[in-house]
């Protein structure tokens, strides 16, 4: 018997059952290039790829971190009776959470002199130039420095500081990412005691929920 000619109607019908992957989050604070780098520097490039979700889940994670320290910090720029977060505020907040601030480099470690005490070979720093110092120290991470600057200025606004210095967002940055970098090295393990390559959003929860870092510790 003939086999039946497939109609325009039956081949819509097995159009629509190939499933389509999904999207990741349109709206993200933090880029997926950003999120791609942190997680093949906890990965050590050992990955074949990445789920869609995990970009959200990353940057649910960075958000949440992000305003647990500055919430915590605020208490002390509002207890100073100052308008601007200082570096003093982001230590505190960030030890008292049970972490610590890292060794920064040998040119944050200059700048942060340099900005403190404001000034650099006999000059003083102008604003401008200590933004645009700023900035291009932020180049060696793996955030981008408008990214990270929006969420972060955004938490500040949420729990009433009107100004974060440059030197607390590096130094903020620097920590998160470090913290986020050692979250996809737990996130690895995960994936690879489940003997896959390809790194999910359930990896990355996982960790989370061990180390409570979504809590910020």
């Amino acid at each position: 018997m003939p086999k039946a000619k497939a109609t325009r109607k039956t081949a819509k019908k097995g159009a629509r059952k190939t499933s389509k992957k999904a999207a990741a989050p349109s709206s993200l604070d933090i880029k997926r290039p950003a999120i791609k780098r942190l997680v093949y520097a906890g990965a050590k490039g050992d990955i074949s790829g990445i789920s869609p979700a995990l970009y959200g889940e990353a940057d649910s994670i960075i958000r949440d971190m992000v305003d647990a320290i500055i919430g915590k910090a605020a208490i002390i720029t509002e207890s100073a009776s100052r308008k601007t977060m200082k570096l003093d505020d982001l230590q505190y907040a960030i030890q008292s959470l049970g972490g610590r601030l890292y060794p920064a480099t040998g040119k944050i470690a200059v700048v942060k002199e340099k900005i403190t005490f404001g000034k650099s070979g006999g000059r003083k720093i102008t604003a401008a130039s200590k933004n645009a110092l700023l900035k291009r120290l932020s180049e060696g991470l793996m955030i981008s420095y408008k990214s990270f600057e929006r969420v972060v200025r955004n938490a500040a606004k949420a729990h009433g500081v009107e100004k974060v210095s440059g030197v607390v967002l590096i130094n903020l940055q620097i920590y998160v990412e470090t913290e986020m970098v050692k979250m996809f090295v737990g996130a690895a393990s995960v994936m690879h005691s489940a003997k896959r390559k390809r790194m999910t959003s359930d990896d990355l929860a996982t960790v989370s929920k061990i180390l409570k870092v979504a809590g910020c510790r």
